[in-house]
């Protein structure tokens, strides 16, 4: 299951690195991205799983 794992984590640390910057839009969009990468590994690791 690694290569379901890295997909979320990769938007993770760009995401909290551009609110710091004070690119609230860009980090609301990467921060998106991360919950929705994170959702479809959690439901493709139970498939695989059941």
């Amino acid at each position: 299951l690694w290569p379901l794992h890295s997909g979320p984590c990769t938007p993770c640390p760009v995401s909290r690195n551009s609110g710091q910057q004070g690119d609230t839009d860009g980090a609301r969009r990467l921060g998106r991205m991360a919950r929705l990468l994170s959702i479809v590994s959690i439901v493709l690791g139970t498939i695989i799983i059941v």
